[in-house]
């Protein structure tokens, strides 16, 4: 039941932070996802180490979006102020990733392989349902920039994965 309710609250604040690049709102996304934390933070044990890897996910996260804004792959409807810098709301995406890591995808944190596949297929997934909501815009091509989204979460995913097992972030156990 737990997992279930991790899912469903990761793609409401993963629809939110698409309408909020949609309608350029700039709070919506990030209110959802700190929504999201604050509820996930109250269930874990040790919540120190889960707020830690929760931000260290959303840098990780921030310096992969905006390499690839910075390198064309896509931009955003409504982008950052600062053109090299992605948008506050695709970091906090990747916040609300996190925070399935010990929810609806914990079983993935001892399985790299399948995180990576998960990545490589997922990922494309998730950035596509974002394009065609109107989110973002592919530019070099759709299938280009979804094979190079599936490459990029294809390492990604595992290495998160590989993250919340270090002893500095393990063991925010959940309290059900």
């Amino acid at each position: 039941m737990a997992s279930l309710v991790n899912f469903i609250a990761f793609q409401t604040a993963w629809f939110a932070c698409i309408l909020d690049a949609k309608l350029g709102v700039g709070w919506l996304g990030v209110a959802a996802v700190g929504v999201v934390v604050v509820l996930e933070t109250a269930l874990v044990t040790r919540r120190a180490r889960h707020l830690a890897f929760l931000m260290l996910v959303g840098l990780l996260g921030t310096a992969i979006e905006s390499t690839m804004v910075s390198i064309g792959a896509y931009g955003f409807r409504n982008p950052s102020p600062i053109p090299w810098l992605c948008p506050l709301w695709i970091s906090a995406m990747w916040v609300n990733f996190a925070t399935t890591v010990e929810g609806c995808l914990a079983w993935l944190r001892h399985h790299r392989a399948w995180a990576s596949l998960l990545g490589l297929l997922g990922g494309p997934v998730s950035y596509w349902g974002g394009q065609r909501m109107g989110g973002m815009e592919f530019h070099w091509g759709t299938v280009p920039t979804l094979l190079v989204i599936g490459l990029v979460w294809a390492v990604a995913t595992p290495l998160v994965f590989w993250l919340s097992t270090l002893p500095v972030f393990d063991g925010g156990e959940r309290l059900w």
